[in-house]
């Protein structure tokens, strides 16, 4: 979702979880949809081997662990959890949410995670794409 670049982390997540919320309800009742929201300023652009599920777990607790340890670096980053692994097409995706500093503008933020990103890519290479979904550290 793109969102003005000057908006808080706070009203761009709370416009992100109405989204994601419509998109569940289009849902089947029998089961919860996964939506996870990107947001990403207005205006900026944005493996191969199969692995089983014992790796895709193994490899989604080392992200969590790499990127919670990332603190030292980025004061910006409170934590971050549901990191979720996937395989499509031999290409390995990893999706997350890190909780961030409320304040900051949605710009800031989403330069932080670019970076963040970019290390995890580099930490482990076998990772086509990474997303974050960024959120707020209290309730919205």
């Amino acid at each position: 979702m793109e969102v003005d670049e000057n908006l808080s982390l706070r009203d761009a997540h709370n416009r992100s979880t109405e989204l994601e919320q419509a998109i569940q309800r289009l849902g089947n009742r029998d089961y919860k949809l996964d939506v996870n929201i990107h947001i990403e300023p207005l205006g900026r652009h944005i493996a191969t081997p199969d692995i089983g599920a014992g790796e895709m777990r193994q490899l989604e607790m080392a992200v969590e662990s790499f990127v919670n340890h990332l603190q030292r670096n980025y004061d910006e980053l409170i934590n971050c959890h549901e990191v979720r692994v996937r395989q499509v097409e031999h290409h390995i995706l990893v999706s997350c949410h890190c909780v961030m500093k409320a304040d900051l503008s949605i710009t800031r933020i989403h330069d932080v995670l670019a970076a963040i990103e970019d290390l995890v890519k580099e930490r482990f290479p076998q990772i086509s794409r990474v997303t974050i979904h960024p959120e707020p550290p209290e309730p919205s």
